[in-house]
């Protein structure tokens, strides 16, 4: 270009400048390396008087070309900038810029001792671009907005005014964003004010609508220090996805609804909240228990946070809690009650299968105290306590506690028997463990033989203790970590016998000398019984792995072990239709699973009659062996007396979980005499031959 320089009068000067770098040029205006690629040219015209240069104005007309090929590293810059010079500052007008895949429209004034004051309208479809030129200025998308953003994604349309006075920036504006992802959730539409001054952000008239429905009114202030402040409305917002986004690790998750009004975040919060919580999840016992609404009132001001009307509706009964705590001291008031909750639906939910006991529950439980020296007091009441469904009686425990422990005296009055037992729990054990205690005197095992139909005509009596252990806290040494197996698992029960006395039918069964049940996790070992009676005595003893009678698997298997002589009258008391007598010898021994049970060992059988009721054959003097392989009972040579004539059976059965599946029995009679149909007399020799299964059988 050139310039005239006039001693008396207006000197001016015109430049015209081509290839001049936009990342070079915004490093001189920023003193910050930005990701920007392309080329400016244009004009410059500026006059001034006589030889006073600095107070030089004019204008300056800049075009800014895209590279033909841009690096992925940079942004494509194009546009055009229309700017007046004056002796204090560089007004740009109204300028058009494409930064990407960005408009900005651009006027405001940079200062040449460089504060800036620029106002920008914004339409961008890849927000992604913004966060880098965000980051280039040194300003983390994470940090500012502590985790719940880490990322910029969607489109955008916003205003803001950008101001630099010395070392420090303020932004303020406003704008709609959509695709934006906040706490873990895309968002369908943003609108809000915002502004950035020292460090502190605060975005107000914030209303987000999220893809999945949920709803937000809020207000936010963050600070480099004190973390952010939130408060507003919110309408089914997840709650599982915040509190991770927060790193809060609560128990619950659910759609959130309500007011809320904290600061301090994502740290420990100070404030109140007024919240429901909507088809979510409570895990009791480390177990989750899906519930239809909670709903309460919360206070939080660090060391002291207070709950008010907290009602949990779990959908099988409700459950209401006030309190508060101190974690300084550990000073605490609780108000609990529960009504009405559905028992069976309770057991399911925390001990992670279905059993067959119901009920309904009720419990008032308060206290005040410190953590170190609880002091409870309440009443457990289950009513309609039932068992297999039948009506059983009632169950009633009173809550108190004494020098650190929780008591629980407990009085179950079922199928018309009274007995009564001591619950303990170690409040100061992090483990947690339930000790519950009982004596039983001659408590009678007959109503319970009745809930199963095959043991109707069993009758019997019992006395003895029980001793049970229950860790309802024991987590992982090396993790913290509760383990994922079932609850029940972790019970430790000693049963001890000091006398047995069963009666099946009318034959007479008795333990010989006192003996113990223990289960440990899932398996239950049985010390050698002795079990005698006339023409019986029957030693048995091992384990017994519960694995998939608790919902799991099994382990270590079955190792069951039964020695000694049996009086086959006991087969009435499992068949009632069917009249036995005679004697077998038993040597057998039981392993694998419930799933898959093997039995092996020897029966031999003398001196056997037997009559089916309404059959027209009946056997006696039977003598015999039955020998047991795994999965397979054979009959060998089993010889006996019917109707006058003899019998000799032979053949073999394939069981399925110690339960005839699949058979072939040969019958040889000889002499047999019949009397059937009634009137008619008949003498049978012969061979006869069942086979086939449980669906399909064939004589021939």
């Amino acid at each position: 270009g050139y310039a005239h320089v006039r001693f008396s009068g207006e000197s001016e000067a015109h430049l015209r400048f081509d290839g001049v770098s936009v990342r070079d040029l915004a490093a001189h205006l920023s003193s910050r390396a930005l990701p920007l690629q392309g080329t400016a040219q244009g004009t410059l015209t500026v006059r001034w008087p006589e030889l006073a240069v600095t107070r030089a104005s004019g204008a300056f007309a800049v075009r800014i070309t895209p590279p033909g090929a841009p690096t992925a590293d940079s942004l494509p810059v194009r546009g055009t900038l229309e700017m007046t010079v004056s002796p204090q500052a560089l007004v740009v007008k109204s300028s058009a810029l494409n930064i990407g895949r960005s408009m900005a429209i651009v006027s405001g004034i940079v200062r040449w001792r460089g504060d800036l004051d620029l106002t920008f309208r914004v339409h961008s479809e890849e927000m992604s671009e913004q966060q880098r030129l965000l980051e280039a200025y040194g300003y983390r998308l994470r940090t500012l907005t502590h985790g719940l953003v880490p990322q910029l994604s969607g489109t955008a349309d916003y205003h803001l005014r950008l101001m630099r006075r010395g070392n420090e920036y303020a932004i303020s504006g406003e704008g709609e964003m959509s695709g934006l992802s906040m706490a873990g959730e895309r968002i369908r539409s943003l609108r809000a004010r915002f502004a950035y001054a020292r460090g502190q952000w605060q975005i107000e008239e914030a209303r987000a609508i999220w893809e999945t429905g949920a709803q937000a009114e809020l207000a936010l202030e963050t600070t480099s220090e004190n973390g952010f402040a939130v408060r507003g409305r919110l309408q089914r917002v997840n709650l599982e996805h915040w509190l991770k986004a927060v790193n809060l690790d609560l128990p619950l998750s659910g759609k959130l609804s309500g007011e809320i009004a904290l600061s301090g975040l994502p740290g420990i919060p100070t404030g109140t909240a007024r919240l429901t919580l909507e088809d979510g999840t409570l895990f009791l016992l480390e177990r989750p228990a899906p519930f239809r609404r909670l709903a309460g009132s919360f206070r939080l001001a660090p060391p002291h946070y207070e709950i008010h009307d907290v009602r949990l509706d779990l959908g099988f009964g409700t459950m209401t809690l006030s309190g508060s705590l101190r974690t300084d001291d550990g000073a605490y008031a609780l108000r609990m009650r529960a009504e009405d909750v559905d028992l069976a639906a309770l057991l399911r939910r925390t001990m992670g299968r279905t059993l067959d006991i119901g009920g309904r529950l009720a419990l008032a439980l308060s206290g005040e105290g410190t953590i170190s020296e609880p002091r409870l007091s309440g009443e457990l009441r289950v009513r309609e306590f039932s068992i297999a469904g039948r009506p059983a009686g009632e169950i009633v425990a009173e809550l108190k506690t004494r020098e650190g422990h929780l008591l629980i005296p407990i009085t179950a009055t079922l199928f018309g028997q009274t007995q009564t037992l001591l619950g303990t729990l170690d409040l100061t054990d992090p483990a947690l463990t339930l000790d519950v205690r009982a004596r039983f005197e001659e408590l009678s095992l007959t109503p319970y033989f009745r809930l199963a139909r095959r043991l109707s005509e069993w009758r019997g009596a019992m006395s003895g203790a029980l001793h049970l252990e229950w860790p309802l806290g024991a987590r992982d040494a090396r993790t913290g970590a509760r383990p994922q197996a079932d609850l029940a698992t972790d019970v430790r029960a000693t049963l001890t016998l000091s006398s047995l006395n069963l009666a099946i039918n009318e034959y007479a069964l008795q333990a010989r000398r006192p003996f113990a049940l223990h289960l440990r996790g899932q398996t239950l070992k049985i010390e050698p019984v002795a079990l005698v009676g006339e023409n019986t005595s029957l030693d048995l003893s091992g384990t017994i792995d519960l694995g998939e009678v608790l919902g799991g698997r099994s382990r270590s298997g079955h190792e069951l072990d039964v020695n000694g002589s049996v009086d086959l009258r006991l087969l009435r008391g499992l068949y009632p239709g069917l009249f036995a007598s005679g004697r077998a010898m038993i040597r057998a021994s039981l392993r694998g699973s419930f799933e898959e049970p093997r039995l092996s060992g020897l029966m031999e059988i003398e001196d056997l009659a037997l009559r089916v009721l309404d059959w027209p054959v009946a056997l006696t003097h039977g003598q015999g062996r039955i020998r047991f392989t795994a999965s397979q009972a054979l009959i060998e040579n089993l010889r006996a007396q019917a109707n006058g004539g003899d019998v000799t059976v032979s053949g073999g059965l394939l069981l399925r979980n110690l339960r005839a599946d699949q058979w072939r029995i040969a019958i040889r009679s000889e002499a047999v005499v019949l009397t059937y149909p009634r009137g008619l007399r008949s003498i049978v020799d012969g061979v006869l031959t069942l086979q086939g299964n449980r669906q399909l059988q064939i004589l021939s």
